[in-house]
């Protein structure tokens, strides 16, 4: 059985870094933002992050739309959804992201299969109906503010379809966990990422955020 030193997990994940520093090429370049959505996505994957559907939410400067969102499901591949300003906000209004929005909730975790299952949101019952076992959303200020006051930012969710579901790890991804698709999302991208390039991301190029108004159930 494998073991893991304390300085071996302050390296971090070789794979994961790579992707860090991907991203942040990207970003400050002039790749399109759906490019850098899609290839982060695959990249999380191919990293053995169990990822298959991530979703992520901002609003725009438009003259015609108020929000964007990005969607990308792992067979289906990537969609960019342009929601009007004043149009229909029924599904976002019930949407696990937009109580997150009213009660100033950061991360909010359901899962979706099981004993501990909870599908307190209609999205959460047709994301189960299709085999999805564990949704995560996340809220993420630009001005480091949870305050909903506060505009500027992205709202978005990682989905899984493993049936052992998302799991938190205290030890980097092995290749016997890539080859089986373990692996857990904040703690082996996100924390890793941002420990890394903090406050360098893609998102910064699209003004401000779905926090409040935006139309994704996500």
């Amino acid at each position: 059985m494998a073991t893991f030193r304390r300085d071996d997990y302050e390296r971090g994940n070789p794979l994961i870094d790579t992707l860090a520093d991907w991203l942040v090429d990207q970003s400050l370049g002039d790749a399109p933002l759906e490019e850098i959505f899609e290839g982060t996505c695959k990249r999380l994957y191919a990293a053995g992050i169990p990822v298959a559907r991530c979703h992520v939410t901002f609003r725009v400067l438009h003259p015609l739309y108020q929000a964007q969102a990005l969607h990308w499901e792992r067979d289906r591949g990537l969609e960019l959804q342009s929601y009007m300003h004043g149009h229909d906000q029924d599904a976002w209004l019930k949407s696990p992201m937009f109580h997150m929005v009213e009660n100033d909730i950061p991360h909010l975790r359901r899962r979706l299969i099981g004993e501990s299952a909870i599908l307190d949101f209609e999205l959460l019952g047709e994301l189960a109906g299709r085999e999805f076992t564990d949704y995560l959303t996340f809220k993420v200020s630009f001005d480091g503010s949870a305050k909903r006051e506060v505009g500027g930012g992205i709202i978005g969710s990682w989905c899984t379809d493993r049936k052992k579901r998302f799991h938190q790890r205290r030890h980097p991804v092995t290749a016997e966990d890539r080859a089986e698709g373990r692996g857990g999302v904040q703690d082996q991208y996100s924390k890793e990422a941002h420990r890394k390039h903090p406050c360098r991301l893609p998102w910064a190029r699209c003004g401000q955020a779905g926090n409040e108004r935006a139309d994704q159930a996500g």
